[in-house]
């Protein structure tokens, strides 16, 4: 039983590239909130964003391949990351399009 489940999630491209967009746009709010308050920082930030961003989406597409279950269950692994991969960017979308309606843009309804 304990074969079935030791094993690595090997998650497809699409997968990787969702948590790479989720991680680029965090990393991005983040520097920008930084650069906000420290003016200073923002070459030096926007310097070695992509690094940053790509090192740290394969730190959580390793650490998320070896903690969920796999075996049997790799394809409910793959389907319930790609679920909160969907709900996390359905959120962001709502949030920004809120910001967007109540900074009353023009021709945001």
């Amino acid at each position: 039983m304990n074969e079935l489940l030791n094993t690595v999630v090997a998650f497809p491209i699409e997968t990787q590239v969702a948590i790479l967009g989720l991680v680029a746009l965090a990393v991005t709010l983040l520097f920008d909130f930084i650069g906000t308050k420290l003016q200073w920082a923002i070459p030096f930030l926007m310097k070695w964003k992509e690094e940053i961003t790509v090192a740290l989406a394969g730190v959580i597409t390793g650490w998320l391949s070896t903690t969920l279950p796999g075996g049997v269950f790799e394809q409910a692994s793959i389907w319930g990351v790609n679920f909160v991969v969907a709900l996390v960017a359905a959120l962001l979308a709502y949030g920004t399009l809120h910001l967007v309606r109540v900074a009353r843009v023009k021709g945001a309804r």
